[in-house]
């Protein structure tokens, strides 16, 4: 964005932008850059805060005034903390991982599947019949039943990495989908949490990044649990009662 920000200002355009990682601004000196120390993937600040969203942009766009630059300023508003772990404790569902003693995968994940299927029915209802994820659940349960058969074997052939990572990623949707049939405002964060540290298909997702690491699949690997995934799962998990 740097570059193409001094390739319009060579045309008589100026330019002003959003920066989240300032070390990168100073070192590429766009001609206009406001520093917020919002979370990457948040330029605008707080989601579905309209006027907070309206002061950020305003005080980007109140550089256009700056004739001159490089021009770099800090945004001096920061978000305030969220309480991650109430909104955790807001979730509707109660995740059963601590409390499964099924050494089969295939067992644990269809558990596990029963219980979400309901709360995704009500998310479609809600999403008016959409949904990013398969058709039914009858769908999900044939993804599951083969996952859990590969962890079960401790083994994952070449030949289905391409079909490991599709099916990663619609049960990955699944799940979302389900955490957020009731409305509220769930963070991201603290949907990754709950998926990560507390359910059994989170679970099953670091087994695999394990079993795919000592098979030599590493970028696999990184794609189907990221680090930050791993560095959750290892946190203390929600108490229930």
């Amino acid at each position: 964005m740097s570059a193409l920000s001094y390739y319009l200002e060579r045309e008589g355009l100026s330019t002003t932008g959003i920066s989240l990682v300032r070390e990168n601004t100073v070192s590429l000196q766009p001609p206009r850059a406001l520093w917020v120390s919002f979370p990457l993937g948040r330029p605008m600040g707080m989601p579905g805060n309209s006027n907070f969203q309206s002061q950020v942009m305003s005080a980007a766009l109140d550089l256009l005034n700056r004739a001159e630059g490089p021009v770099l300023e800090n945004y001096p508003i920061d978000l305030p903390p969220s309480d991650i772990e109430a909104d955790i404790a807001a979730c509707p569902i109660s995740f059963q991982r601590t409390y499964t003693q099924k050494p089969i995968w295939t067992e644990r994940l269809n558990e596990e599947l029963a219980l979400l299927g309901p709360w995704h029915d009500m998310a479609r209802q809600r999403r008016k019949g959409h949904s990013l994820s398969g058709v039914n659940s009858a769908n999900q349960a044939s993804l599951l039943e083969k996952l859990g058969d590969m962890l079960d074997k401790k083994t994952v052939e070449s030949a289905e990495l391409a079909w490991l990572k599709r099916a990663v990623e619609d049960l990955r949707f699944f799940y979302l989908e389900a955490m957020t049939a009731q409305p509220g405002d769930l963070s991201h964060e603290a949907l990754d949490v709950i998926f990560w540290r507390e359910s059994i298909l989170g679970e099953a997702l670091i087994q695999f990044h394990g079993i795919l690491i000592e098979q030599g699949h590493v970028e696999m690997a990184r794609a189907i649990a990221p680090r930050q995934a791993l560095e959750i799962s290892t946190k203390k998990k929600r108490t229930t009662s």
